[in-house]
């Protein structure tokens, strides 16, 4: 080490970088880590469209992620607790989401079916015509003939979408187009 005005300055800033160094090291790289991981799983809620991210209150702390609010349906508590534990970091996720049961109970089959019939209207990939919506206490039974699996997804995301539906049965079929005869000879 120099003596001089100099060495001692670069001794002095060498002591004070280590000094940061170590303050950072444990307790900063926890709380980034949890910040980061909290940005990750608001992303991830934001992303998939099934969810209502503002209703979903998240706390990480050491890697353990909790949910809370509101949410419309026992599906929706169930796909928002399955999208975090696919977070990398993620050590483990507390799910305290309550359904809104009065919600649920106070909706009319008739006003599931509308607004299901409403969200396959507004969506782009469908073709409301090829489906029959019908609701008995939340549970949405959708029949029909879509001409694609992604008609067919996105009919069942769209209900899943709505208020008050807790469930979802499939029974759409889905036409592929037969190879003509004029083709195999």
């Amino acid at each position: 080490m120099r003596t001089g005005p100099t060495g001692t300055f670069v001794a002095d800033r060498q002591r004070r970088s280590r000094r940061c160094r170590n303050v950072w090291s444990k307790e900063s790289m926890a709380e980034r880590d949890d910040a980061e991981l909290t940005a990750a799983v608001l992303a991830a809620l934001r992303r998939n469209t099934f969810l209502r991210p503002l209703a979903i209150d998240v706390v990480v702390d050491d890697g353990v992620v909790t949910l809370s609010g509101s949410v419309e349906s026992e599906l929706i508590r169930q796909t928002a607790e399955r999208e975090v534990r696919l977070i990398e970091g993620v050590k483990d996720v507390q799910n305290m989401l309550t359904v809104m049961g009065a919600e649920s109970s106070s909706r009319s089959d008739e006003e599931i079916e509308r607004e299901v019939r409403e969200a396959m209207a507004a969506d782009p990939t469908i073709d409301p015509g090829h489906f029959h919506v019908r609701s008995q206490f939340g549970r949405v039974i959708i029949t029909g003939t879509a001409e694609s699996y992604e008609e067919q997804e996105s009919a069942i995301a769209a209900a899943k979408r709505v208020p008050g539906v807790e469930e979802v049965e499939d029974r759409i079929e889905v036409s592929i187009p037969m190879i003509s005869e004029e083709r195999e000879s």
